[in-house]
């Protein structure tokens, strides 16, 4: 119990929550860097993006590095590898197993999930024998975090992702 909530205090999300950010490579890189920068302030290892497979097969694994460098570095001009990029500090994941689990057919989707229960961290979510959620709510389209935030609270009456707007938001009026 006490590790628990431990784990729980240190995040907005808690140890049962996960938002899912289901993503491609097909979608403009302009688009990405902007989620990945605000999910990165929200610092919260419960929010993970989520690819449905590798770019061009998983044969060769450089194209998908490429790819999520774009993404994921924070200063989009910095050269890699001639010099050292800081990164943002994102969970980014592949798994084809939760584009099927929540029915995703369409990149951007969000789907935030409550009452996850886990049998093996190390396995995925994804897997029916492997987790299970109590309800989640999924919504798909681009538009600004805060919004989607917004709406998923409206639907879910979330104590959690109140506060994640709330933290979001004290960065865009700072």
């Amino acid at each position: 119990y006490y590790t628990e909530q431990l784990e729980e205090s240190r995040h907005s999300l808690g140890i049962s929550e996960r938002i899912y950010l289901f993503i491609s490579s097909s979608m403009p890189i302009a688009t990405l860097r902007s989620y990945a920068a605000d999910l990165d302030a929200l610092k919260d290892r419960n929010i993970i993006l989520v690819m449905k497979g590798f770019v061009n097969g998983a044969r060769y694994i450089s194209p998908t590095a490429k790819f999520i460098t774009k993404v994921l570095k924070k200063k989009e001009t910095c050269s890699l590898p001639e010099e050292r990029c800081e990164m943002m500090s994102l969970p980014l994941i592949v798994d084809p197993l939760l584009f099927a689990r929540y029915s995703v057919e369409r990149v951007p989707a969000f789907v935030y999930a409550r009452g996850l229960q886990l049998i093996d961290i190390e396995m995925s979510e994804g897997l029916d024998m492997n987790a299970s959620a109590q309800d989640y709510y999924k919504l798909t389209g681009e538009a600004k975090l805060d919004y989607i935030l917004e709406k998923i609270y409206e639907e879910t009456k979330s104590a959690s992702i109140k506060n994640l707007l709330s933290v979001l938001r004290k960065g865009y009026y700072r």
